[in-house]
């Protein structure tokens, strides 16, 4: 049995994702892991009161909490693992990618402008770039417009 891995932050994006891995994971027989990667807490944003490694533990539980829910209405028919990981999101997703028996990464777009692109990253852009496995990008557009898309 091979495996789906579906990049998961809860955004519109990544529940289309989620469908539509679903949906291609029941066809073929296949399981799916949803992954939520929890990012480093940017050292401007620390302070006196901002106690890093409960932030860190919170960020952690609420991931947990959110790939639980996702999972439950994703609905049966299909094998659900949930992961959480620490790290920068797109290094963290490939890497498990090539570590376990991956065979399509989906991911969701935020629809970001290339000038916010530019500016602020996109884990779905450097994923495409940089992912040995093939990476499926379901764009924000494509949700508000139709409703998530089925393969």
């Amino acid at each position: 049995m091979t495996r789906i891995l579906v990049g998961y932050d809860g955004s519109e994006a990544a529940r289309a994702a989620a469908k539509f891995a679903a949906n291609l994971a029941r066809r073929l027989s296949d399981a799916m892991t949803l992954a939520y990667v929890v990012p480093p807490i940017p050292a401007e944003a620390l302070s006196p009161v901002l106690d890093a490694n409960q932030a860190a533990r919170e960020h952690f539980a609420y991931a947990e909490q959110l790939l639980n829910n996702a999972a439950a209405e994703l609905g049966s028919g299909v094998e659900i693992t949930t992961q959480v990981l620490g790290g920068h999101p797109a290094a963290a997703l490939e890497e498990l990618a090539r570590d376990h028996d991956v065979e399509l990464v989906a991911v969701g777009s935020h629809g970001l402008n290339p000038v916010e692109r530019a500016l602020l990253g996109s884990t779905a852009s450097r994923l495409v770039r940089t992912c040995r496995k093939p990476v499926v990008v379901i764009p924000a557009a494509a949700w508000r417009a139709a409703g998530p898309p089925s393969p």
